[in-house]
């Protein structure tokens, strides 16, 4: 499989001003978003994340928050979820209708590096021993 992907690639200065006019405004938000929301990543921390696997599932958890449930706009209490813009959804989704029910890691198709991350597969390269927890009644 070879697949070519043409990129754009532009310079932003570190000393631009942060706003919606700088062409880093959406990954600059996110990185605001993960820093507020999950304190294993802001920058003075004793609760950073061990392993590998245990970032990856709160950053999963903010994927799901920030596009299915939060609004688009903060301060607009009917602001429509991006998942709602891209026609996904036609509401916020709850948290009732999160965990409703379980949807079984067999029915339903990852991409492969999600799937090594769902079954925790990952190894953390600083730790010596990645033990895996091997699950018998989960599947």
């Amino acid at each position: 499989q070879n697949i070519k992907t043409r990129v754009a690639h532009r310079i932003t200065p570190g000393s631009a001003h942060r706003d919606k006019r700088n062409n880093l405004w959406v990954i600059n938000l996110l990185d605001l978003l993960i820093r507020h929301n999950n304190k294993n990543h802001t920058r003075e921390t004793l609760a950073w994340s061990k392993r590998r696997q245990g970032s990856a599932h709160r950053l999963a958890i903010l994927l799901v928050w920030r596009n299915y449930m939060n609004g688009r706009r903060e301060k607009v209490r009917s602001s429509p979820t991006p998942a709602m813009v891209k026609g996904l959804l036609d509401h916020r989704l709850t948290r009732t209708e999160l965990l409703k029910e379980r949807i079984f890691r067999t029915r339903c198709e990852l991409p492969p590096r999600w799937a090594e991350y769902y079954d925790q597969r990952v190894e953390t390269r600083a730790i010596e021993r990645n033990r895996t927890h091997d699950l018998k009644l989960a599947y």
